[in-house]
């Protein structure tokens, strides 16, 4: 074959893979999609790999939307067990206001058989109906299990004014309270999550316990979008609050699990099984539920109440108090706290008085307002990771590749150039 047919063939090829190179950029730049550790998904894209029969191994939705956009919601689960079983995927969409969770749309899907290596698709279609913060709640119903997690994301109006002045951010803290960002200078991104949680709980039919299960990044990188994926039996329910959080580096953040024991639960070990999953992490768990036949004395169930909530108030005041310090705004949070701080004493006093009804009650009080505050806590500091348009790792591949195109092209240059003796020579003899 010809050297000149030979280097137009070499020519061709190089420019095939950069246009295809810069081709497959602008569809990831247009789309939206991103590169993370668990795959190609769009922004908030999660998948995890758990431990049991059954996963979701995607949940795919936009985390920040203009009020005219529409928020498209997808959930993949897998039966990743030996054994077929019937699923069901429910979709919830709550808006926050009036400081509650407002249940603004629900989505089902048919009941289905999965056999094993099966996966269910699930998608659906939101239209946000005013500017606000939404939170989205994935129910899945497989077998005797169910699992459930939670995500959020924020709708406003993007405007772009016609006049733009750039005007210079003053130091501190905004005005009203808000969050300053954080800045952390390290070489190599370590992405580490140190929990902290009761193996074993000791509960008996009908009855509600609140544990706290406490989360620390032990990294260098600040964990973005941090929430919990949770599988329990149809014989217990749980709640989690807060259902989203982030956590720079060395902060700690308390998630309670409020749990209740059904009538029905049969006498014995009940598993939870619970994922923390956070860009490239996951750090998982397991909690046993140790049922037992019979109850134990309404004191020593109350002054266990109380012993364990003082304690977990303890941990939030210091929690409370590293979110004031970043200049995030904690007014309706700290309400929330002091309340359930005065229903913890007003329990403690009737206890006292051997008023054991009006003490379970004030405690029952207790842990709502206590689950309002660190939920409004992690909603204050909500903050939404925009992941960039290329992936550090596509930005070394194309500049590898570019500089092996330069590489090749310069040197077929050098070898059409002929040394400079040779090329006078010729010169002379055409002479």
């Amino acid at each position: 074959m010809p050297k000149n047919q030979i280097r137009s063939m070499n020519k061709m090829f190089l420019a095939s893979v950069s246009l295809l190179v810069v081709l497959i950029l602008i569809i990831f730049y247009s789309t939206g999609f991103y590169i993370t550790g668990f795959g190609i998904g769009r922004a908030a894209d999660v998948n995890v790999n758990e431990s049991f029969e059954g996963e979701i191994t995607a949940f795919v939705y936009s985390p920040a939307l203009n009020l005219t956009e529409t928020q498209n919601i997808t959930v993949e689960f897998t039966n990743t067990g030996t054994t077929p079983y019937n699923t069901t995927i429910y979709i919830s969409v709550y808006i926050y206001e009036n400081e509650k969770l407002n249940l603004s749309a629900q989505y089902y899907d048919y009941t289905v058989p999965l056999f094993p290596g099966m996966k269910k698709f699930f998608k659906a279609y939101y239209m946000p109906p005013r500017v606000g913060t939404y939170y989205i709640k994935v129910l899945v119903h497989y077998g005797s299990r169910r699992m459930e997690t939670w995500g959020a994301f924020s709708v406003s109006v993007f405007e772009v004014p016609e006049n733009v002045t750039e005007v210079p951010i003053p130091p501190g803290p905004p005005a009203g309270g808000g969050v300053v960002p954080t800045i952390y200078f390290a070489g190599r991104p370590i992405l580490n999550l140190d929990l902290q949680y009761p193996e074993i709980v000791d509960m008996y039919r009908g009855q509600t316990v609140m544990i706290g299960v406490r989360a620390k990044n032990t990294g260098n990188s600040t964990l973005r979008n941090l929430k919990m994926y949770i599988s329990t039996p149809y014989t217990i329910d749980i709640s989690v609050n807060p259902k989203e959080v982030y956590l720079d580096p060395n902060e700690t953040s308390v998630f309670l699990l409020s749990i209740y024991v059904k009538p029905e639960a049969e006498v014995g070990i009940h598993l939870i099984n619970f994922d923390f999953v956070s860009q490239r992490l996951k750090k998982s768990g397991i909690i046993q539920i140790n049922v037992t036949a019979f109850e134990i004395p309404r004191e020593e169930e109350i002054q266990n109440r109380i012993l364990n909530n003082k304690y977990l108030i303890m941990e939030l005041e210091g929690q409370f108090l590293a979110a004031l310090k970043k200049g995030i705004n904690t007014t309706l949070a700290e309400r929330s706290l002091n309340r359930a701080k005065a229903y913890l004493d007003s329990a403690e006093d009737y206890f006292n008085l051997a008023n054991l009804e009006k003490a379970m009650e004030e405690l029952d009080k207790k842990d709502e307002n206590l689950k309002d505050a660190v939920f409004q806590l992690a909603h204050e500091a909500f903050k939404v990771y925009f992941p960039p348009a290329f992936s550090p790792l596509w930005i070394l591949l194309i500049a590898i590749l570019m500089g092996l195109i330069f590489l090749i092209i310069s040197k077929k240059r050098k070898k059409k150039k002929k040394p400079r003796l040779l090329r006078g020579g010729e010169e002379e003899s055409e002479i």
